[in-house]
Order: C-alpha cells, then structure tokens, then sequence
C-alpha cells in the first residue's frame, strides 16, 4: 500500500493481495481500495461501505456479494471516539448471514462493545400521557 494517498487503500501496482475478514467503511477522499495496473486482490468475508468515493468500485466489483462480502453499515458503537469495536446487532457479527460462509467477525475487534441504538421518536408530552391512561 502506499502512504500519503487520497485513497483509504491504494493499492501499488503488480501485487497480489488477499483481504479477510476485513471492514473498509466511511473514507475521506477516493474509492474505498485503489488498484493500480497488474494488481490482483481477493475478498473474504469483507464489508466495504460508506467510503466518500464509492465501495465496490469497478476494479473490485466482481468480488462484491461473493466469498460473503457484503456493503453494509458495520454499526461501530462509537467511531468519532474511537472505539470500534461492533454494536450487537452488526452485519459483521459471526452467523450474521449463515448462508454466506462466513462464520467469524468481520473486523478487527472481535467482540461487541453496545447494545444496538434505539431511535427515539419525536412526541408531545400528552401524547406520552394518553399512552397510561386507564
């Protein structure tokens, strides 16, 4: 890979590459993985999602729905701290999708860190009354 990219993987030319069990989600800049001429990159299990540039872009896009690979959101608990590890109701938790093969997490930190986010409704106070009346 190459540092100092505007890519979140770029990806040097005439490598062979095998990505497993790995989430790529929400870069800055271009596509989700770069590839220059003569790469050559294999996918297992992967999640590739919300990258500014696209996710499964033309060059890995065969790979996309195969081998397991998905392009959901990964539900991290919470990124803008840092904490990555997966809500527990993620799409990359082990069974998530049992037809898949993939049986392990997707990701770097194998465990949940929360419970799933409820949204929570806009309503007015009576409204929260009515629902306890007798």
């Amino acid at each position: 890979m190459k540092a100092g990219s505007d890519y979140p993987m770029d990806i040097v030319p005439f490598t062979i590459f095998t990505f497993s069990s790995t989430i790529v989600a929400f870069g800055n800049g271009g596509e989700s993985i770069h590839l220059e001429e003569g790469t050559e990159m294999d996918f297992y299990c992967c999640d590739i999602y919300g990258n500014e540039g696209g996710d499964w872009v033309e060059l890995i896009l065969d790979s996309y729905l195969l081998n397991g690979n998905i392009s959901y959101d990964p539900l991290f608990c919470h990124p803008e701290s840092g904490n990555f590890t997966l809500q527990d109701c993620s799409p990359c938790l082990p069974n998530a999708f049992p037809e898949s093969g993939c049986y392990g997490f997707i990701g770097a930190c194998p465990e949940t860190g929360c419970s799933c986010y409820v949204p929570v409704a806009p309503t007015s106070w009576g409204r929260i009354k009515l629902m306890y009346q007798d």
